[in-house]
């Protein structure tokens, strides 16, 4: 069996035919495979070359790939379409969004698009039922697909029916492009998605169902699998706040039914008893979530309760069309709320919002603490997956956060390849600093100006390239912006609402910018910092490692794993492994061809005091510590220097 011949480079890179071999393997034993490939090796070729190998031996084998964002399934169709061309490979693919992505009829509806996606899914089903979308109305005849539909899948087929191909065919046949990809979905021999597909409960069986599979049948691959356990964490999680309570009071009060005034009344109940939990637990207090009672509000109401919030809005949907009811939600919520809350994996926190001085909203969730149950649920059914990251390390961490180790019919299927960093050693250099930290105990004034003057040390000694800078925290972002005086350079601010388009084209016209960033933030994970086949960074400064927020989410959380797996277990889980995985991918920003050359500033000492580069992988062992600015400018200096003699 060759993989050359499906491969569509000219050469392997270094570590990239390993990884081929590793996937292959995993799928053809039907095994379960945890692969850590650091950035570069070309990850997403790799999955599919070793896919394609094994349908010399199993033709019918369906792949699943999941991704976490819209970049990330992009990555694949490329290399997919160049497999096609190059290759003269016959392979069909979907790309699967989600619905409200899909829908055209939301394309022309404010109003639509912008509803929450549950509410969505409930006006979806409404407008089909009562014939009122043109769009699905046209993909059906009499319960089949039409004559129209079949016509615009046939051609997604032909060019390739990525989310784009999609979107444009069925607008010009006039269908809809969820139902085409539905159509489709049985037909390929891949088919791309989010996370929520086989990971959201509410959603795998369905979507299984649209591509005539079990979880007993399909190869699967989650690429970017260090966010998978969060993802778990939060898609198994419910929130509901006081304004949506007070939305769903006003669609109570503007409809007449027998029990209007009573649910009213319970709504009015819940809504006082919650403000009243917030102004007592958060009050004159951090901003911090805080763990509550739950018996104090499920104790409130009753199962003909949720079922008559439920009634009531389905009701509305159907008999007015009010899409934006918030009933069904709320319904949801108090169902769930009651049947979980209890359980000892899970927490009830309030968290306070707000808006201005006046408008404070607060938050009720049911959150999860332990992602392995439900993982641990699809790793035992799946026929074969793999899970790959470039930051999928410390490899155990993963398989006890995700129930892999604790079962013993999937632990006995595990299998595991931790591919060394493929290019020149001297091309990835990390300084260390010996004073600095961001260690909670040492925040002071001194230390917040020590790390500002460092900052500015590194401005002054690297240029022609951007700098990455990433924080810990928005709050920490913002108390350090004001320390820092670089005036001869442009700086670019992570906020919530940052664009990462703007951000690349101000890279373009200003390539010498100066990041700050948030750990686990838009511009330190969702961003490749490459224009035109180069990077832009010359280096990435941790100011601090990324250690997560010490709240009671965090405490409940290491307290319920040091009870489930010894103490030792519970710190690491909840503390050191996260922390590593996002050093990892601050790191991971630098390199990413055999060219590129890139500096890791560790503004924290507790990496060398403390010990914790012993749980990264060999390639962080090897790194230089200094404790004043002028010998870190010192040591810029010399290594610069190296980068130049490369260059030439």
């Amino acid at each position: 069996m060759s993989i050359e011949k499906y491969f569509p480079y000219k050469e392997f890179r270094k570590g990239q035919r390993d990884a081929i071999k590793f996937i292959l393997d995993v799928f053809q034993e039907n095994s379960i495979g945890l692969l850590h490939a650091p950035t570069g090796i070309g990850k997403t070729v790799a999955a599919i070359t070793s896919y394609l190998a094994l349908l010399d031996t199993n033709p019918d084998a369906k792949l699943v790939v999941l991704t976490r964002t819209k970049s990330q399934s992009y990555m694949y169709i490329r290399e997919l379409d160049r497999i096609r061309e190059k290759m003269s490979v016959s392979i069909a693919y979907v790309t699967f969004r989600s619905k409200r992505d899909m829908c055209l009829l939301a394309r022309r509806s404010k109003k639509l698009i912008s509803l929450p996606y549950h509410s969505f899914l409930k006006a979806c089903e409404v407008l089909k039922r009562r014939n009122k979308c043109p769009f699905f109305r046209r993909s059906y005849d009499k319960g089949i697909p039409s004559e129209t539909l079949i016509s615009a899948s046939r051609e997604a087929m032909s060019v390739g029916a990525s989310y784009t191909n999609i979107i444009r065919i069925s607008s010009k046949y006039g269908v809809c492009p969820y139902e085409v990809a539905r159509y489709l979905a049985s037909q390929s021999n891949i088919v791309i998605g989010s996370y929520s597909y086989v990971f959201n409960p509410d959603i795998r069986e369905k979507f299984l169902s649209n591509i005539n599979e079990t979880l007993k049948s399909i190869y699967l691959v989650v690429d970017e699998a260090h966010n998978l356990p969060d993802y778990i964490l939060s898609a198994l999680s419910l929130s509901m706040s006081i304004k949506t309570l007070e939305g769903a009071r006003k669609e109570l009060e503007r409809i007449n039914h027998e029990d209007a005034d009573y649910l009213i009344n319970l709504l009015e109940t819940i809504t006082k008893k919650i403000r009243e939990i917030g102004s007592r637990e958060l009050s004159g207090k951090s901003k911090g979530p805080k763990i509550i009672d739950p018996k104090e509000i499920s104790s409130l109401y009753t199962r003909r309760d949720y079922l008559g919030l439920k009634e009531i809005g389905e009701r509305i949907i159907e008999e007015s069309g009010e899409f934006s009811t918030r009933l069904i939600w709320i319904s949801d919520f108090l169902e769930y709320f009651k049947l979980l809350s209890d359980l000892r994996e899970f927490i009830t926190i309030i968290e306070q919002k707000r808006y201005d001085k006046r408008d404070i909203d607060y938050v009720v969730s049911l959150q999860l603490l332990d992602p392995s149950n439900e993982s641990r649920l699809i790793f035992r059914e799946i026929k074969s997956a793999v899970l790959m990251s470039g930051s999928l390390y410390p490899l155990n961490y993963f398989e006890k956060i995700l129930g892999l180790s604790d079962s013993p019919e999937i632990k006995n299927r595990l299998r595991e390849l931790i591919i060394p960093f493929p290019f020149d050693p001297d091309s990835f250099t990390i300084l260390v600093d010996r004073v600095c930290t961001t260690k909670y105990d040492m925040r002071t004034d001194e230390m917040f100006d020590r790390i500002a003057r460092r900052l500015e040390a590194i401005a002054e000694s690297i240029h022609n390239k951007a700098i990455l800078v990433v924080f810990p925290s928005y709050e920490i972002l913002r108390l350090m912006t004001f320390r820092i005086s670089i005036s001869d350079r442009n700086i670019i601010i992570e906020t919530p609402k940052t664009e990462i388009e703007k951000v690349l084209s101000t890279l373009r016209e200003k390539p010498d910018s100066i990041i700050f960033s948030v750990a686990g933030g838009k511009l330190m994970e969702g961003i490749d910092y490459r224009l035109d086949n180069e990077t832009v960074l010359a280096a990435v400064v941790l100011v601090g490692l990324p250690f997560p927020e010490w709240n009671d989410v965090l405490k409940a959380q290491e307290k319920y794993f040091s009870e489930k797996l010894g103490r030792n277990e519970g710190r690491f889980l909840t503390i050191i492994a996260p922390t590593v995985r996002k050093t990892l991918q601050a790191g991971g920003r630098l390199i990413r061809d055999y060219n590129d050359r890139g500096l890791v500033i560790i503004l924290d000492k507790r990496f060398s005091d403390y010990n914790y580069w012993k749980y990264f992988p060999p390639w962080w062992r090897r790194f230089r510590t200094f404790s004043r600015s002028t010998e870190l400018k010192g040591i810029i200096s010399r290594i610069m220097e190296n980068w130049l003699l490369f260059s030439e």
